[in-house]
């Protein structure tokens, strides 16, 4: 795959983010001429006594009236939700992005998600040099991380750890080929500095959720993992970038509202895009 470096290199990476002082919300609101982009950076939230609901209600009634119909794209974070013509039923099962929808269905606005799909993420990440092992050993101790946290589980069960090896298979088709547990192990004992060599489940079933959490945070910096969970996160910034540029090089005007860090970390680019 081609990178754009223009994108690449104006973006900030997530492990720079973290040193940044900043506000919540976080609002970009460019202008060029009549052209306007609207790009809230919020805390995710599924609580319908957050303030920011209002907020984002407030400011798409007012942007609908800076703006015809026909020149609008709303810009939803993650994936476009199943429709549920109710306001609290959308806001509990799907925060803003939900809410967002809902709205845009009933202003018959065009919606977009600019989020990369699974194969131009891996693409992308591949691309930043990391080892294939390590990326998808990234990927299953995210995945077993969310599945936990979700759950309110501190500890792994042999049904948890199954189900993820069950993604993870259809994610590493050649599997088979690697012994891809036996690796896992190598790296992870690696990374742990086990003095005595121990197999994946055996290091798995002595993690606690806080450790866990540790080895996929994109935040922090703790060992290789992070940075390769930092890089699917830039793969994402990449990608939603790229799809706002190329909106606003069409004359739309663009709203959207995404996790904080995502509209920091894409600040740069649009910047320059509006010469700010």
């Amino acid at each position: 795959m081609k990178i754009e470096k223009t994108i690449l290199k104006n973006l900030i990476p997530l492990q720079k983010y973290t040193k940044l002082r900043h506000k919540n919300p976080y609002l970009l609101n460019f202008f060029k001429g009549k052209q306007e982009i609207f790009y809230l950076g919020i805390e995710h939230s599924r609580n319908l006594k957050n303030k920011q609901f209002k907020l984002i209600e407030e400011s798409l009634r007012k942007f609908l009236n800076r703006h015809e119909k026909n020149k609008i794209v709303i810009f939803l974070e993650s994936f476009i939700p199943p429709l549920i013509n109710n306001r609290e039923k959308m806001i509990i099962n799907f925060g803003e992005t939900g809410l967002i929808y809902l709205i845009s269905v009933r202003e018959k606005l065009k919606v977009f998600c600019p989020e990369p799909s699974q194969e131009q993420n891996l693409d992308f990440v591949k691309n930043r040099k990391h080892n294939a092992i390590d990326i998808f050993l990234w990927i299953f101790i995210n995945i077993l991380y969310n599945k936990l946290a979700t759950k309110k589980r501190k500890k792994l069960t042999e049904k948890i750890t199954k189900e993820t090896f069950t993604v993870i298979k259809k994610i590493i088709k050649t599997q088979k080929k690697f012994g891809i547990e036996k690796e896992f192990a190598k790296q992870l004992n690696l990374i742990l500095r086990n003095k005595t060599k121990k197999s994946f489940f055996e290091i798995l079933n002595e993690l606690t959720l806080k450790e866990i959490k540790k080895l996929q945070d994109p935040f922090i910096k703790f060992s290789k993992l992070n940075k390769i969970g930092a890089d699917f996160n830039l793969a994402r910034d990449y990608y939603i970038s790229k799809e706002i540029i190329k909106q606003l090089k069409r004359n739309k005007n663009i709203f959207a509202v995404f996790g904080k860090n995502h509209v920091i970390c894409q600040e740069p680019i649009l910047k320059k895009y509006f010469k700010k």
